[in-house]
This record gives C-alpha cells, structure tokens and sequence, in this order.
C-alpha cells in the first residue's frame, strides 16, 4: 500500500525530532554568543598586489555583503543571549581568551569593557569550511563518531564552536542544497557571492531554538 505524501512528510519529521532532542545537553545555556566576521585580508592583498581592482572591488562588495547578512540573521532571529562579533584577524586572541578591546557591536564599534572577563560559558560561531578540533569517541551511538564522514562530504557550514574553538555542532549543506537555499533563504539573512566562494546561509534562528546543540545537523534547505 502507498503512502501518501502528507503521511510521508509526517513520519519524516516524527523521525527526525527525537535525533535534535538527543543533541540537547542538559545544563546551563551560553551566556552570549560571539559571532565570526571574515575580513578576507589574504585575497585582498593577493588582488592588490595583483593590481586586479575590478575583482577586488568586487570582493569587497561580496564580504561586506555577507558580514551584513550575519549580522542582520542574529539581530532579528536571535534573542537567547546577548550577541558580539569579532574580525577573523583576532581569531588568535579569542582562541586565548584575550577578547578586550576586540569584541564589537553589531554596528561594529568597539565593546567598551570585555562583558565575559568572569566566563568561559559562551559560543562562537563562524561560516565556512570546517577544520574540526575535538577529540570523538568511536563508538556506535555517540553521533560524533560519524563527524568525520560528514564533513567529507559537505560543502559550506554555519560552525558552532565554545569558548575554546574546540568544534560543537554545525548546520551543514550538501552541494545540491545550495540552489534551493538560494532560492527559499530570506534576502536579508542570506549572501551568495558571483565571483568568489563565499556564502552565508542563515542559522540563527535555529541556534536560538537549539542553543546546546552537539551534534551536526544538515541546514534547512526550505527556510520560511
């Protein structure tokens, strides 16, 4: 007997809710999330020095665009915790903790005085490709023993990690999403570059309902 969609979709999504309950940890939520801004300082100065202006007004044009969607994506769809953003330039100093006088606001001034001088109970957030850090164990039901095959075959992810860069979970897309995503993401919380691979797809929506996610997730292809 043939199941009609309706039942199909029914009993897909009864399937997959337990798995996101699963990555639920219990304990505290973050205290804020601190959120990733790409300068792209190295293919700047490759196209400067490369005298190639066209195509560095162009990426400029393409960073600006996604810093601004991520931006807008937490401002209007994320209301757990307080937010800030840092340049990837200061990757180093928040890895060590050192985030005085680097954090910023969204309209990206300065944070007057470091808000997290007493805790490490925070995220970071990022979009790319991942490198993960971590240690998994091999077991069969730990989800994170299959982190690995995962980021093998993905593409581009919104990357969550805690206060010590080490890896958390990710929204991730397959190759085949990314047209769908284009075409169903919000304009205004979402950024596909013509000339470069760059991309943001939104997530915090999904970060504020999932704020204690450890487990990789596929991103929303239809997003409302």
């Amino acid at each position: 007997m043939k199941l009609s969609s309706f039942r199909l979709i029914l009993i897909l999504f009864l399937f997959c809710m337990p798995v996101i309950a699963r990555s639920e940890k219990k304990g505290e939520p973050p205290v804020a999330v601190l959120v990733q801004l790409k300068v792209e300082k190295n293919r700047m100065d490759a196209l400067a020095q490369a005298h190639a202006s066209t195509m560095l007004n162009s990426l400029v044009r393409d960073r600006d665009g996604i810093m601004r969607a991520m931006i807008n994506d937490f401002k209007d769809n994320f209301n757990l915790c307080p937010v800030y953003y840092f340049m990837d330039t200061n990757y180093s100093e928040v890895e060590k903790g050192h985030l005085e006088g680097v954090l910023l606001n969204a309209n990206l001034t300065p944070v007057a005085k470091n808000p997290l001088s007493n805790s490490t109970n925070y995220l970071v957030v990022s979009y790319g490709k991942p490198s993960v850090k971590g240690k998994y164990t091999e077991k069969e039901e730990d989800p994170k023993a299959y982190i690995h095959d995962v980021v093998w075959d993905m593409e581009q992810a919104f990357i969550i990690s805690d206060a010590h860069m080490h890896f958390k979970a990710m929204f991730y897309r397959y190759k085949g999403d990314k047209r769908a995503l284009k075409k169903h993401s919000d304009k205004r919380y979402s950024y596909c570059s013509n000339d470069f691979e760059m991309e943001y797809f939104p997530g915090a929506g999904r970060l504020n309902k999932y704020p204690m996610v450890d487990i990789p997730l596929r991103m929303e292809v239809f997003v409302k």
